[in-house]
């Protein structure tokens, strides 16, 4: 072969396929510039995906106008049965509300496993509410679950949430009895992450035959009662306000620890 001769354009284009459908879906997307060839083969990428990446690269780089239409043409694209991953990185949320709930559907719809929606972008500097989350949010298949600036419906029906293993919230409007209902609905619950959720008025993580084993808390300013009854916590990361009342019983498994006061809070 000459110097310089592209040989992997030049296998079969069922190989080239195979090669695409390992690669993340962004990435499979950009061989499009290669050559000829490669043009429109992320097609079946994207066809066959089990994971779909809408994040800040693409986010960051397209008008909300462009986005929505880029992530709508994607998903009209996608035809596999199942979905393992779905990550989203929107703003702003306040003007397209119907196309975010119609991505979350499909995403539930094919029994997403990880779920992560993240809408933060801008949202602050523009002075957006957190996006309220539609009823229909209901997915019996999620294993972990990631949010920002999501609003909850009270009240919180987690019935078919018993497979959940991990659950981030960030910016979210949980109280102390959605959270109880968390703690009580998802069973199998073993990392917690609250961050700015500024409507607790206390975290009380006392549930029976809890399996909790990583608990952090961040910045959720507004509660004066801390109490952790968690035999399996392994690991727990504090970083906020000293609280007025704080007990910790049974964390005998904690190996992992890290408290940070922030004197500043009010």
């Amino acid at each position: 072969m000459g110097r310089g001769e592209d040989r992997i354009s030049n296998l079969p284009e069922s190989v080239l396929q195979s090669i695409l459908t390992m690669m993340p879906l962004k990435s499979a997307i950009r061989t499009d510039v290669l050559s000829k060839k490669w043009r429109n083969l992320w097609k079946y990428s994207l066809y066959t995906a089990t994971a779909l990446d809408f994040g800040d690269d693409l986010a960051n780089n397209l008008s909300a106008t462009d986005f929505v239409e880029t992530v709508n043409r994607y998903l009209s694209l996608h035809a596999s049965k199942k979905l393992e991953r779905f990550h989203l990185f929107f703003s702003p949320f306040d003007l397209f509300a119907s196309d975010i709930e119609r991505w979350i559907s499909y995403a539930i719809g094919k029994g997403v496993r990880y779920l992560d929606i993240d809408l933060s972008q801008g949202e602050f500097s523009h002075g957006r509410s957190p996006f309220d989350l539609p009823s229909l949010f209901d997915c019996d298949t999620l294993i972990d679950l990631s949010l920002c600036c999501c609003n909850f419906k009270s009240p919180l029906n987690l019935s078919n949430f018993g497979g959940l293993q991990s659950l981030s919230l960030s910016h979210s409007n949980i109280s102390e009895e959605m959270l109880q209902t968390i703690l009580t609905e998802c069973s199998l619950l073993e990392s917690l992450s609250l961050r700015s959720c500024k409507q607790l008025g206390a975290i009380s993580i006392m549930v029976p035959n809890l399996k909790l084993k990583r608990l952090i808390i961040r910045d959720c300013q507004s509660f004066d009662l801390l109490e952790i009854n968690a035999p399996k916590l392994q690991s727990f990361h504090y970083f906020g306000r000293l609280c007025i009342q704080t007990n910790l019983l049974n964390i005998s498994s904690l190996k992992d620890v890290s408290i940070c006061f922030n004197t500043g809070g009010t």
